[in-house]
This record gives C-alpha cells, structure tokens and sequence, in this order.
C-alpha cells in the first residue's frame, strides 16, 4: 500500500470461515431487512456460493447474529438499552493497518 499515490485503508470482510473475535472488528455497516435480502439475492446467483456451504444462509446468519449482539456488546455497553436496534442486520470489519 505504500506504493500508492493516495491514501488507501482496506478492511478485512468477516465470513463464516474467518470470524472476527468480539474486540477485533473496528468497523461495522447496518443493514435493512431489504439490504440483507439483496445481498442475499446476489450470493444466490453464484451456483459456487452454494454447492458446498450455503453461503447465503450463512451469510444472513452471521449478520442477524452480529445484529443481537453488537449494539449490547459493542455499541451501549452490557446492561444498557439498545432496544431500538432491534431487528437489524450488522456486517462486522477489521481494519488493516500497514506499517
């Protein structure tokens, strides 16, 4: 990344086969019902997302799951109201910091 012109940041995407621990991601996108439906959609287009593993449940699975916990977890702090990120979908990154 040093070789570039402009300033770059790249950030490590969390699936199901490289998760991200609870205090390592640094950065987080939320999606609606109707983005994670997209998302969706689009993995089910690629036959190879979904010969092996279902990518696409995974995919949604992952992203409810960091939904409940995230805001308590992360977000509020444990014990505090997050009640209105109910029903969410979150997308868990990392940063990658280069030297």
């Amino acid at each position: 990344m040093r070789a570039l012109d402009f300033p770059c940041r790249l950030f490590f995407y969390e699936n199901p086969w490289s998760a991200i621990g609870a205090f390592e991601f640094n950065a987080v996108f939320v999606l609606s019902e109707k983005e994670i439906s997209n998302k969706v959609k689009a993995i089910q287009q690629h036959s190879s997302q979904l010969e092996r593993t279902r990518f696409d449940k995974a995919a949604r699975s992952l992203a409810e799951f960091r939904g409940v916990i995230v805001p308590e977890q992360r977000i509020f702090g444990y014990g505090r109201d997050g009640s209105k990120f109910q029903n969410i979908f979150i997308e868990a990154f990392k940063e990658v910091v280069s030297d």
